[in-house]
């Protein structure tokens, strides 16, 4: 069985503008071989830690194809939820072999900032 030794997420950018996308590339490093057949899954989940709003609950898994995947951080996941806020701090949780004695995580958070878009 194949350990995984590491997964991250990054942004292309500490501050974007609301309604905003964009691609969020995920690494993966193994001891061993493994990418495919014997790899876990990967989940994502998406977070305003500003409001304390789930943004996208553990979505997945998905089987990383390749050491590096990108994820698509669309323009509704970046809305501002409360329009009085200025800006807000959300954050991108990924997760490997969730719920298991291997499990791995990391997360990135960015800034969106408030642009005056009305719902």
């Amino acid at each position: 069985m194949t350990n995984i030794l590491e997964i991250s997420v990054q942004a292309p950018n500490p501050v974007i503008n609301e309604r905003s996308s964009f691609y969020a590339p995920i690494y993966f490093r193994y001891e061993g071989s493994a990418i495919g057949g014997d790899a876990f899954g990967y989940y994502i989940r998406i977070d305003c830690l500003t409001t304390g709003t789930t943004i996208l609950d553990w979505d997945g898994p998905y089987t990383p194809q390749a050491p590096d995947v990108t994820y698509t951080i669309s323009s509704e996941q970046n809305r501002i939820i409360d329009r009085s806020n200025k800006e807000e701090k959300k954050q991108i949780t990924v997760a490997m072999a969730k719920n298991t004695p291997l499990e791995v995580r990391d997360n990135i958070q960015y800034i969106v900032n408030n642009r005056g878009w009305s719902d």
